[in-house]
């Protein structure tokens, strides 16, 4: 089974990427892929770009998307010990603070 590609790869974009990069670049790519030419690849575009647009969903995103495609989350696989004593929501929270201040 192939992991799902993040939606930063599809986009050829960093994590760090702005909010008018990314839909520069999605604006670029929908040109180049239009769903007449590859429609698969306009899907996956889209869905990559849904996923980044919106603050809340992107921060979502950047925590909770896993690259195995079970969806196994490691904190770190060299340490037995998981409970950091962090809870989703608060980490959420806080991101989505902290991003927004930018």
């Amino acid at each position: 089974m192939q992991r799902e590609k993040s939606p930063y790869e599809v986009l050829k974009l960093s994590k760090d990427a702005q909010r008018g990069e990314i839909k520069k670049t999605y604006f670029e790519l929908v040109k180049q892929y239009t769903p007449e030419r590859d429609a698969e690849k306009f899907k996956e575009i889209r869905a990559a770009y849904e996923k980044l647009r919106d603050p809340k969903t992107r921060i979502r995103t950047d925590v909770f998307h896993f690259n195995d495609p079970f969806g196994e989350f490691r904190f770190n696989e060299k340490e037995d010990d998981y409970d950091l004593g962090v809870y989703p929501d608060d980490l959420l929270a806080a991101m989505e603070e902290s991003r927004l201040k930018l």
